[in-house]
């Protein structure tokens, strides 16, 4: 999936998670990375293991509703909220 596909995907997230229609939320920046292990730079909550490899992918931050909300996402289909 393209980065900006991986940005949609995002901003549906959020829109789904504060209730709002996505063309309410801006994109403030979005940047290539590198995460270290599978749980792309967000770990564990439950105590899960993830796999410990190289995986490219982009630091996403929205802005909606006066705050700003970062996403973890790979190059792929995984996006996370931070």
């Amino acid at each position: 999936m393209s980065q900006q596909g991986q940005v949609d995907r995002a901003k549906r997230d959020l829109a789904g998670h504060l209730h709002i229609d996505e063309s309410s939320i801006v994109v403030k920046s979005v940047r290539a990375t590198q995460w270290s292990d599978a749980s792309l730079g967000v770990g564990s909550k439950g105590g899960d293991a993830f796999a410990m490899v190289l995986i490219d992918g982009y630091v996403i931050e929205l802005q909606a509703q006066g705050r700003t909300y970062t996403y973890h996402a790979d190059e792929d289909k995984r996006v996370v909220r931070a």
